[in-house]
């Protein structure tokens, strides 16, 4: 079980928790909302773990809902805990987003890169350029980029130690070339992915360039989670300025069938590796020549 505990995975717990006793009652929204001095819209907000349930909401609902008075008390230690501050607080920040709570709890992930390197494996300096350069103009842009780069290297935790996330990446070869905050950033970066994959719980495939293959559509990541969680893997999409997630059985099959036919387009690791060092090398000599 994970040291580090995520809010929004609790409210996605209880909120499902919820519904199914509604559902139960054979009940519909509609037939609820009245009683509970709420609307359709705030219910399903709540079921869908997109909001904190309040403990007096907490308790109304499960008295409409009939739900034995021995079965409340977790039910209240869980709304608790949709309260508590994250882990990410101890590094001064007050707020991530949905992604970082996900992987809080996650057992392994599956990641597609086609054009960055995964957040979780990324050097401080390497996510500074990222953010400085989305965020180019804005007076605070350098303590927005020294807060993702805090950030991402306290994400990294969870590849150590007694229990690590174990992490599947492959990458679009095009991702090793980009020299994001010049040469020198990316020949570390690239140092870092080296030592990175060569931890048993990483493996990191890379696509040759002159390989095609049916990641066009763009950067996603599965996320698996312990079965005592009770939660479905769920794939994330990332865009410039939202994100986006599916759930849906259908939904998540299909992404994982696209990620194995990534992983057999690529390198195995060891060949892999062995690019990534040239690209490294190459990165030296264009910084030094």
């Amino acid at each position: 079980m994970t040291t580090r505990q995520s809010p929004a995975l609790y409210r996605r717990r209880l909120g499902r928790i919820l519904e199914d006793y509604r559902v139960r009652q054979n009940l519909d929204p509609e037939d609820v909302v009245d009683d509970l001095y709420t609307t359709v819209s705030t219910l399903s907000r709540l079921e869908n773990g997109k909001v904190r349930c309040s403990p007096h909401m907490l308790k109304s609902m499960l008295d409409r809902y009939m739900v034995p008075c021995d079965e409340w008390p977790p039910l209240i230690e869980m709304a608790a805990a949709t309260c508590q501050k994250g882990w990410w607080h101890d590094y001064g920040i007050t707020s991530v987003g949905a992604y970082v709570n996900f992987e809080t709890e996650a057992e392994e992930t599956f990641d597609f890169a086609l054009a960055l390197i995964p957040g979780i494996l990324q050097i401080g300096d390497y996510t500074r350029a990222l953010v400085m350069r989305r965020y180019a103009g804005r007076r605070d842009a350098k303590k927005v980029a020294d807060r993702a780069a805090t950030l991402r290297g306290a994400r990294q935790e969870r590849l150590d130690g007694e229990n690590p996330l174990r992490l599947k990446v492959v990458f679009d070869e095009t991702v090793l070339t980009r020299p994001r905050g010049g040469r020198d950033v990316l020949r570390r970066q690239l140092q870092h992915l080296i030592t990175m994959s060569e931890k048993p719980n990483i493996a990191i495939q890379v696509i040759p360039i002159d390989v095609d293959h049916d990641g066009v559509e763009g950067s996603f990541s599965i996320l698996r989670f312990p079965r005592y969680l009770g939660e479905s893997d769920i794939v994330y999409h990332e865009y410039p300025f939202n994100e986006q997630f599916l759930d849906k059985p259908m939904q998540v099959s299909q992404y994982t069938r696209r990620f194995e036919e990534l992983r057999s387009d690529a390198l195995n690791e060891e060949d892999s590796r062995e690019l990534i060092q040239r690209h490294m090398e190459c990165a030296e000599v264009r910084r030094t020549g």
